[in-house]
């Protein structure tokens, strides 16, 4: 789930985690996906012919290979479509087995941005502590907090957002460095998580 929710997000699709949890069987995700008007086609394109094989790429020449591909990188449909396709192939390998690992389509919302983010995520990183799985919902290893106590290396959380759901976004320039920003989310939405527990 880590391997492919990191190269998804950050390799193919316009995709900002703002929080995750992947349990046994099934997975919460809070993600933002960029507005087909915020990308560039050209950039677009070649994310996308870097990412598949030669029979999947498409002509940047072609104004309609040009929109289908900004529709289909800033789509949450086709983003968990790709990320459960992928989970499935994963599992079928693992097991020899075949056919589909998921019992039911995803089901999405709309968040405003702001609060109710910071809510929702806390929620989904809560997941795990109220399965009784880990005494403190950090400890989880598949969650976006746990990724944040580690130091979010590979920037797969979006501090940004995170940020602006906890009201500490007009306060970014005020931190001296990326770092002090981050030590001080993290620090904020722990407090937060605990607190919605």
């Amino acid at each position: 789930f880590m391997k492919y929710l990191k190269k998804l997000t950050q390799r193919l699709f316009y995709a900002r985690v703002v929080s995750f949890a992947c349990l046994s069987n099934h997975f919460h995700l809070v993600v933002n996906m960029l507005d087909p008007e915020d990308v560039d086609p050209k950039e677009a394109m070649k994310r996308w012919n870097e990412y598949h094989e030669k029979a999947y790429r498409r002509n940047p020449d072609f104004q309609s290979h040009r929109d289908y591909v900004v529709r289909q990188l800033t789509d949450i449909s086709s983003f968990v479509k790709r990320l459960k396709m992928h989970l499935t192939i994963e599992y079928n390998k693992a097991t020899e087995s075949d056919g589909t690992m998921w019992d039911r389509r995803f089901y999405s919302g709309v968040l405003q941005r702001g609060y109710a983010v910071a809510v929702c995520s806390a929620y989904v990183d809560l997941n795990s502590f109220r399965a009784g799985i880990v005494r403190k919902p950090e400890e989880y290893q598949f969650s976006s907090l746990h990724e944040l106590e580690e130091g979010n290396k590979d920037e797969l959380v979006n501090i940004e957002l995170l940020a602006e759901g906890l009201d500490l976004g007009d306060f970014a320039s005020h931190f001296a460095d990326e770092k002090t920003l981050f030590r001080k989310v993290r620090q904020v939405y722990k407090l937060f998580v605990y607190k919605a527990g």
